[in-house]
């Protein structure tokens, strides 16, 4: 009898496990949705499921949802889950079971090679009125509103800046005016670290990189070239070698490669570091969680050059809010899924989001609060979206990319190696696309 290889075997037991735990969670889908439209008060209504991840600010969507589902205005209730860091994982178990959401946030971009998710246009939201630069495209078509996202300041704690011979008034205009200020801090506080910018994840690096480079050509943060069709890490130079040069002189933490943002916020407000960079998601941090007891300095990012043109985009666009493509196709209320996806476009509803200091509503204008500490955090008049990005739909190695940015930064390599490295490497990765799965890359071009 012949004998199966133990790779084999092994293969067998997890697909196995896997169906398993499919055939699990869908039984409690269902149960629990039975339970849901067994319940005598939503009896008769359109029930409309919304997936959501975990995040800051979900504790004030459950609320204005919960609110809603007790109001009954339209005769719609909204069955909310959320889920933490498993979310991909389950939102690919349910899309395979028969009680899958009709709204949910983007996860993965399989969602697109199995066309998972509705054309906006079809779905039939007015495109015009929301604004083409608030969607997520793919083929040029719009897939769904994103809704929330971050833009990135440069803060400072004033009093250092004064204790260092400073105007805490003054704001870096360039980064060697900055590089200038970290060296006076220093002589200053010996024990301070001047500057820090968050290095552990790709989204980070592209706030610490990407940002800084972006006006010097037609370049996302994730120096995608959205006019010539290619990646471009020769934008990345100037700010590499500024960053090099800082690390040599001990401006920055020497084990900034382990520093994410959280770690960031608390350095800042115990003191730790004088000058960080920081986005919208700090200011609840710095005004409920952890107040500062000194005062603090926001403005823009200092550029490269005071020539280049002052253009940023918003990062980590975590809560893009998609469509079920199923619904068309399964006798769904499409008007009832509609009402609701337009709930979380509402202005009340998202300046609630705003005023809870958790969020930044990308797609609104008009970011004003009244009495508001911390309020430069809400300007984000030189920020857009970026439109035409191919990254999140791309295979590329994120641990290789981020070691070769480390490495610059480092002295571990030249910084125009590295560059060259990373264009290589970038360049065979659209190679893989092409060759492996047709990707088009023209799709993802400003005209």
């Amino acid at each position: 009898m012949k004998k199966f290889p133990l790779k084999f075997k092994v293969y067998i037991v997890i697909v196995l496990v896997f169906l398993g735990m499919a055939y699990a969670y869908k039984f409690k889908l269902v149960e629990d949705n039975r339970k849901m439209v067994e319940n005598d008060e939503n009896r008769g209504k359109t029930i409309v499921s919304v997936w959501l991840k975990d995040s800051t600010e979900v504790e004030t969507r459950v609320n204005q949802i919960d609110r809603y589902n007790d109001e009954n205005k339209d005769n719609i209730f909204i069955n909310l889950k959320v889920e933490g860091k498993s979310y991909d994982n389950l939102l690919k178990t349910a899309l395979a079971t028969s009680d899958k959401p009709d709204i949910f946030e983007y996860g993965y971009s399989d969602l697109y090679k199995y066309e998972r998710i509705m054309n906006m246009e079809q779905f039939g939201l007015d495109i015009d009125k929301i604004g083409k630069e608030n969607f997520l495209y793919y083929k040029k078509k719009p897939m769904g509103v994103k809704i929330l996202g971050n833009n990135v300041k440069l803060i400072w704690n004033k009093e250092m800046l004064k204790g260092a011979g400073i105007d805490p008034e003054s704001q870096p205009k360039t980064f060697e005016e900055l590089l200038d200020y970290g060296i006076k801090i220093k002589k200053a506080y010996p024990n301070v670290v001047p500057f820090e910018f968050p290095a552990t994840t790709m989204g980070e690096l592209q706030i610490a990189i990407g940002e800084m480079s972006v006006n010097k050509g037609s370049i996302y943060t994730t120096f995608w070239d959205y006019k010539t069709g290619k990646y471009n890490f020769d934008y990345s130079k100037d700010i590499l070698n500024i960053y090099s040069k800082m690390y040599s002189l001990g401006l920055l933490d020497k084990e900034f490669a382990d520093k994410n943002k959280g770690n960031l916020r608390r350095d800042f407000a115990s003191q730790k570091a004088a000058m960080i960079i920081s986005t919208f998601e700090d200011k609840n941090y710095f005004d409920n969680v952890m107040p500062l007891s000194f005062s603090m300095g926001i403005s823009d990012l200092p550029k490269i050059d005071l020539k280049d043109t002052q253009n940023y985009y918003y990062t980590e666009n975590y809560s893009c809010l998609v469509v079920n493509s199923d619904i068309k196709n399964e006798g769904k209320n499409k008007a009832a899924i509609k009402k609701v996806y337009e709930l979380f476009l509402d202005r009340e509803i998202n300046n609630q989001i705003l005023a809870s200091k958790k969020a930044l509503p990308i797609f609104m204008d008009k970011k004003v609060q009244e009495n508001d500490i911390y309020k430069e955090y809400n300007n984000d008049t030189n920020f857009r979206n970026e439109l035409f990005d191919p990254t999140s739909f791309i295979n590329y190695k994120e641990k290789i990319t981020r070691q070769l940015f480390y490495d610059a930064i480092k002295g571990d390599q030249k910084v125009d190696i590295v560059i060259k490295k990373l264009n290589e490497n970038y360049a065979e990765y659209c190679r893989f696309m092409k060759d492996n799965y047709s990707f088009d890359f023209s799709e993802f071009r400003e005209k």
